[in-house]
């Protein structure tokens, strides 16, 4: 009797651990809820991602139910290697995995920027595809890391069989990317999804070119804590609760926060259960079709997806007509929102109305619209007090002062320039990124003798604090995120530049393409330089290092 009670115990033990590696945190009224799969990194388990994830957990509040998966694979680590994710785990990770296994999903075999090999792919897809199958229907998919690039391996997988993705969009933080030219994607996705990087990740330079390669409808965020998932303030709050925003947004419940009176929002908010969360492929960020909409889409095909996208450009068209000018009521956001809520909004009706996508084309005035509400909200954020702005005495006392009409033309210049990056990265004619030259640390030291060009230093201050980490010669400050935070001292820092007729070459910290790339291709639209004036370093400030 003993032994048979010891062998019960066991077996219930056993249960309880296999639930926990597919643990889900249900409540009494989780049919009313958002279905959320959070899929782990590598090596981790479903414990860490719990933690992981508290962030975007709490900016959702009560309406998600999640769910958490672990990988198939054993992982042991590696005392030989240097290498992080082959190294022991630490006390504080062991901790927070509470007696659960590290595992991984696939196995990397090789990784080279020339070639990558990963092994058990495909059981790894069939163990994750059964896990939807099983637990769901899942709204949202939240990846980290390795996990990212396995959505991606299963979403490609789908597509390959004839099928249609079954959760409604993707969230991939500091990953996503397939290496392995086995398991590439045949043609570029529409499934939406966010793209969460630090800008000091060692591999943002790798994931970012190959996303945009790899799906056509992705909203980015950055933040500063590199391979991590954000956690330093402000920044990692106003992106969980821009997530959060997007996420609502596209399972059709109303944003939070709630929308100032006098706006009215896109949706109203419903209980919906995952089962009701099922519309048809979404080609681009437009807002949910209706209910019977979506059914229409499934039965209709392409042509019933055409009509809910012509339905969409006329009613978002007359709603701008009513909203007489006002900047927030045609983004259809709040007065105080968010700077993250004001570019998905921009980014959603940009590429319902920009002449590449409207079946109007430059006919359509609503497109203006929506640039000039936007540059309005740049503005805003820019100086919310309106006509007065905070600066500093010597003694340390802030007063108020009226803004300079130089300080003024700056802003909306700013403003402008904003925009235009915003509409280049949607618009089907623009500079292919890795259309821009790259030449190697030969031939810019032979530039450099001749005389014949002008380097830019890309990188940020954080990525050049060692002895002797500066290019000689370089124009400073023109950095990647002085793009996005002061485009209009990057234009006055490269106008010179333009006159004198040198090449342009842009150094990044490895070159492997990604900001350098996307740097060049502003230069060239953004900037009007011409593009046999603009080219790249392979193998960035590192590769010119090693060649010195």
């Amino acid at each position: 009797a003993a032994a048979a009670a010891a062998a019960a115990a066991a077996a219930a033990a056993a249960a309880a651990a296999a639930a926990a590696a597919v643990d889900t945190e249900r409540n009494t009224n989780s049919e009313s809820k958002l279905r959320i799969l959070a899929v782990h990194g590598a090596p981790s388990n479903a414990n860490v991602m719990r933690l992981q994830t508290a962030g975007l957990k709490q900016a959702l509040g009560s309406v998600a139910e999640w769910h958490f998966v672990d990988g198939p694979t054993q992982w042991e680590p590696n005392p030989a290697s240097t290498l992080p994710h082959e190294a022991e785990r630490s006390t504080f990770e062991k901790t927070i995995a509470k007696g659960l296994p590290f595992v991984q999903w696939f196995r990397i075999v090789t990784q080279s920027v020339e070639f990558s090999e990963w092994a058990e792919v495909d059981r790894c897809c069939s163990h994750l595809r059964a896990h939807i199958a099983k637990e769901g229907p899942f709204d949202v998919l939240v990846a980290y890391s390795q996990g990212s690039s396995m959505v991606s391996l299963l979403i490609e997988e789908i597509r390959r069989s004839g099928e249609k993705v079954p959760w409604q969009f993707s969230i991939f933080f500091c990953g996503g990317q397939i290496d392995d030219a086995r398991y590439a994607f045949q043609n570029i996705s529409p499934h939406p999804i966010v793209a969460v990087n630090g800008n000091n990740d060692p591999f943002l330079d790798h994931v970012s070119p190959r996303l945009k390669a790899m799906y056509s409808n992705i909203l980015e965020m950055q933040h500063e804590d590199g391979h991590l998932f954000p956690s330093t303030a402000p920044r990692a709050r106003q992106i969980y609760e821009a997530i959060a925003v997007e996420i609502r947004r596209r399972c059709g419940l109303a944003s939070a926060p709630p929308v100032a009176s006098g706006n009215t929002p896109n949706q109203t908010a419903r209980p919906l259960g995952a089962g009701a969360l099922r519309p048809a492929a979404v080609t681009s960020m437009v807002p949910a079709a209706p209910a019977t909409d979506r059914c229409d889409m499934k039965r209709n095909g392409t042509a019933a997806v055409a009509h809910d996208r012509d339905s969409s450009v006329q009613n978002s068209r007359q709603r701008i007509e009513s909203a007489a000018g006002v900047w927030h009521k045609i983004l259809n956001v709040s007065e105080n929102a968010l700077a993250s809520e004001i570019k998905s909004a921009f980014r959603e009706l940009a590429l319902l109305h920009h002449p590449d996508k409207n079946p109007l084309g430059a006919e359509d005035e609503t497109f203006k619209s929506v640039m000039r509400a936007y540059e309005e909200a740049q503005l805003a954020l820019d100086n919310p007090a309106g006509a007065l702005v905070a600066t500093n005495t010597t003694s340390g006392k802030s007063y108020q002062r009226a803004e300079t009409p130089a300080m003024a033309a700056k802003r909306r210049r700013r403003a402008e320039l904003l925009a235009r990056i915003e509409v280049w990265e949607i618009a089907a004619q623009r500079t292919d990124p890795f259309d821009v030259e790259v030449i190697d640390p030969e031939q810019l030291a032979d530039m450099l003798a001749e005389g014949c060009c002008k380097v830019i230093d890309i990188r940020e201050s954080h990525e050049c604090t060692q002895p002797n980490s500066r290019m000689p010669g370089a124009l400073e400050g023109a950095t990647w995120g002085s793009i996005r935070l002061a485009p209009e001292e990057l234009e006055v820092r490269v106008a010179e530049l333009r006159g004198e007729k040198s090449r342009l070459v842009l150094v990044s910290e490895t070159g492997s393409g990604g900001r350098c790339a996307e740097f060049g291709a502003v230069l060239i639209d953004i900037f009007d330089f011409k593009a046999e004036y603009v080219c790249r370093l392979e193998g960035g400030f590192k590769a010119w290092r090693h060649w010195e």
